[in-house]
């Protein structure tokens, strides 16, 4: 009796597989699979079975085990004992796995993974991993992070996390992140990128209590470009009121800044409204030409007192605002620079006012010829207090250097003065220093 079969694309892969001792994968049509064992038994277009040593590749999927089942019709294939499957964006070992190689789906068990992409690669392991289609996979019980290889001083364990490389978007639920083994944080379900970059959201919230009472806040973080972010922060205060947080930042070719402002539009306590404004920017209008400024302003004396800041509140006396403009070419540099400040006063009014610089000029020089160097630096400074004397200084010291360098070691001297001049409003003295 003569048993008839049909020869179909995946038979045509694995007939060479039961008439020759090695079949050539990378000679065969795409989407079909080459298996290389031991031993191997099995049904003509039903089923192959191997064992020992099994390496079976499919395109860009590798998967070795010590022993290997494919139903052809249904393109299913299940490995076991040590199972190594490795693809283009990454690895995963299990000790066994079923997975429909059409479909791109199935799941391992007791798993590890390692997978990277866009220079980013996500590792840790799982009780359960389930394949749902291409670039998509669901980790059940699972733990994982950014780390270098065999660095678990943090990572994030969850009892599901969704990953969807198709839309560069990780989901975790019922998760929390440890440090050195202790757990420092708990949230209910968390998204995240997978290739590290930003992502629109919301962030971890904040609840506490104080003086004010409850207090909680929301913040959303909003990826407005590739060169713009913004972070929005609603802050509740059961005894004040509503507040609302605004931090932007901004890059561009030749200028760049941030801008961090709070607002209470009506403390219930003070009824005033409150207020903190802070920034910077710097900006590059040519070559060696660049102009800047930064500072802050607050509503009142005591806003630091009741509302507390990202720097502590001693820190925040004097806050400074200044803008300038400085010019670099080869020579040297030349700076001009307007500064003053906002003093808090205690409620014994005893804090000091600085002294405001409005403005002050810089000039530095250096220069060389012939082995000597010569060196200007120099400032001139008007100072402006609201209640102290007034006045202008300026400070010079000009130098001249010579280097004698030989085999045996080297002399440097050099000469200068040191001259200081001021200038007193408001009087007709003035006093000079050599």
């Amino acid at each position: 009796m003569q048993t008839r079969f049909r020869l179909t694309p995946v038979m045509a892969a694995l007939l060479p597989l039961f008439l020759l001792p090695l079949a050539q994968a990378d000679s065969l049509p795409a989407g079909t699979l080459s298996v290389e064992s031991d031993t191997l038994s099995g049904q003509m277009d039903v089923e192959l079975k191997a064992s020992g040593q099994v390496k079976a590749t499919r395109d860009d999927q590798t998967v070795e085990a010590d022993w290997l089942e494919y139903f052809v019709q249904r393109q299913q294939l299940r490995a076991g004992e040590r199972v190594r499957l490795t693809q283009a964006d990454g690895q995963i070992e299990a000790e066994q796995l079923d997975y429909l190689l059409g479909e791109r789906s199935g799941s391992a068990s007791n798993a590890s993974f390692s997978f990277g992409r866009d220079g980013k690669t996500l590792r840790g392991n799982a009780g359960k991993l389930e394949f749902q289609g291409k670039d998509n996979y669901r980790l059940r019980s699972a733990r994982a992070n950014t780390c270098d290889p065999n660095d678990d001083s943090w990572y994030l364990k969850a009892s599901t996390i969704d990953l969807d490389y198709g839309r560069n978007v990780g989901v975790a639920r019922n998760a929390r992140v440890e440090f050195q083994g202790v757990p420092i944080l708990y949230t209910p379900w968390i998204d995240f990128p997978l290739d590290g970059g930003r992502k629109s959201g919301l962030l971890f919230p904040t609840i506490s209590t104080g003086s004010d009472g409850l207090q909680v806040s929301l913040p959303y973080y909003w990826n407005i470009a590739p060169n713009y972010d913004a972070t929005i922060t609603p802050r509740y205060i059961e005894q004040r009121g509503m507040m609302l947080g605004l931090e932007g930042r901004y890059l561009l070719p030749d200028a760049q800044g941030q801008l961090y402002t709070e607002q209470l539009p009506n403390d219930k306590k003070s009824e005033q409204s409150r207020f903190l404004w802070k920034g910077e920017h710097v900006q590059q209008l040519a070559p060696a030409l660049s102009a800047g400024a930064n500072g802050a302003y607050v509503s009142d004396d005591d806003y630091f007192d009741d509302f507390g800041d990202r720097v502590s509140s001693a820190a925040n006396v004097n806050l400074k605002r200044e803008a300038w403009l400085s010019y670099r070419p080869e020579w040297g540099s030349v700076t001009l620079k307007a500064q003053r400040y906002q003093t808090l006063q205690d409620e014994n009014g005893t804090v000091e006012e600085p002294y405001a610089r409005l403005p002050q000029l810089s000039v530095n020089a250096r220069q060389q010829f012939a082995g000597f160097s010569s060196n200007l630096e120099s400032e001139l400074t008007r100072f402006s207090h609201s209640s102290k004397q007034e006045g202008t200084r300026l400070v010079a010291y000009p130098s001249l250097g010579y280097a004698i360098e030989r085999p045996w070691g080297f002399l440097r001297p050099k000469v200068g003065v040191h001259f200081t001049r001021y200038e007193l409003a408001n009087s007709d003295s003035s006093q000079t220093v050599r």
